[in-house]
């Protein structure tokens, strides 16, 4: 990814499809759009649903994964710092995925021009 990305929690399947359809329409592809959320295995599951990609942290994270999601949050922190978010953004997003096992946080390419017009449309669908 360049820039900062467009990130956005959801709370279920039917918000991530209506996004993802959203920036498809936009001209936004597969590749410009990753899915993540606390459970590895609902994420899976979530992204081969959506035809999109999770965002998998370092593969030696994934092999070195323990059961104590403290190391897993720092890891999605900074992940997301790498990806362009500041520190605090990307611990607020990893707070909210902590919150709701559910939640699932959606990241895009953005282009500028799109920002607004695809804030708006997520702010009308309640999320």
């Amino acid at each position: 990814m360049t820039g900062k990305p467009f990130v956005q929690t959801v709370n279920d399947l039917y918000q991530v499809e209506q996004i993802v359809r959203y920036l498809k329409d936009k001209g936004y592809t597969k590749d410009d759009m990753y899915i993540t959320m606390r459970s590895e295995k609902q994420q899976i599951k979530i992204a081969q649903e959506t035809n999109l990609r999770p965002l998998s942290l370092d593969k030696s994270f994934w092999d070195e994964l323990t059961s104590f999601y403290a190391t897993r949050e720092k890891e999605m922190v900074d992940h997301l710092i790498r990806l362009g978010l500041t520190e605090a953004e990307a611990n607020n997003h990893v707070a909210e995925l902590a919150q709701d096992y559910r939640k699932i946080l959606i990241l895009a390419k953005t282009k500028e021009a799109d920002e607004k017009s695809l804030r708006d449309y997520i702010a009308s669908l309640g999320s």
